[in-house]
């Protein structure tokens, strides 16, 4: 790759990761509000749940297979009216992990953000 290709190809890869980072962030402010209102017997169902989903995923065979996973959560917001979440599953299980520590969390890397 030529360094035109290379510089071509670096700004797609910022702009996507933008993207990607600015559509997460989102996401985790609504899910940082369900966190705060789940019982502390809520959390550590999902977290039992969010280890069960990892565990699979190391499991997965190393032949071309890719296990991706988002979770997606509604919550009413009005009568009629619903606002949905959807989040990279390792972008939860770190989240959660690092709120419950009482630290802040911020994704770093790709498969956080997709």
């Amino acid at each position: 790759m030529n360094e035109k290709e290379r510089n071509k190809f670096q700004r797609i890869m910022r702009k996507f990761d933008s993207k990607a980072k600015a559509k997460v962030d989102l996401a985790l402010i609504e899910l940082r509000e369900m966190y705060e209102h789940l019982s502390s017997e809520e959390r550590h169902e999902i977290r039992a749940w969010l280890d069960q989903v990892a565990d699979a995923n190391e499991m997965m065979p190393r032949v071309g297979i890719n296990m991706s996973m988002k979770i997606e959560f509604s919550e009413q917001i009005g009568e009629d009216e619903y606002r949905t979440v959807q989040i990279p599953i390792l972008a939860f299980k770190r989240a959660f992990e690092s709120w419950d520590r009482g630290e802040f969390y911020t994704p770093t890397t790709f498969g956080e953000l997709v």
